[in-house]
């Protein structure tokens, strides 16, 4: 019920960028680059589960080859396009606010933290 971007966890012996390009490739059926790849974010969020901290790195990507599709209808509903500075109210809340901080120029978040 929450709109989010293609994506999932690296996989043991997997580069970043090798899982973005198989989260890619496996969520909406598109072939990304490696050298297309740019990094716009990083996030590192306090547990707010027993699946405990999550670092998330957030890449764009110009440009890719096919065209997305869900390929996952058993986990995913549609896939859609909004304008960065008109997200769905029903988008994951984390994702916003990477994508507010990205746009600022702002490189890295850590979320849900105590501050010292």
């Amino acid at each position: 019920g929450e709109y989010m971007v293609p994506s999932g966890h690296v996989e043991k012996g997997e580069s970043l960028r090798d899982a973005m390009m198989r989260e890619a490739m496996e969520e909406v059926g598109v072939a990304v680059k490696r050298e297309d790849m740019k990094l716009a974010h990083v996030m590192y969020r306090a547990a707010a589960d027993a699946t405990g901290e999550r670092a998330d790195f957030f890449f764009e990507a110009p440009t890719w080859e096919g065209e997305a599709r869900n390929c996952e209808p058993e986990k995913c509903d549609e896939v859609a396009w909004f304008p960065l500075d008109r997200l769905p109210k029903n988008t994951v809340g984390y994702l916003v606010e990477a994508i507010a901080a990205s746009r600022k120029g702002i490189s890295l978040l850590e979320i849900g933290w105590d501050a010292k």
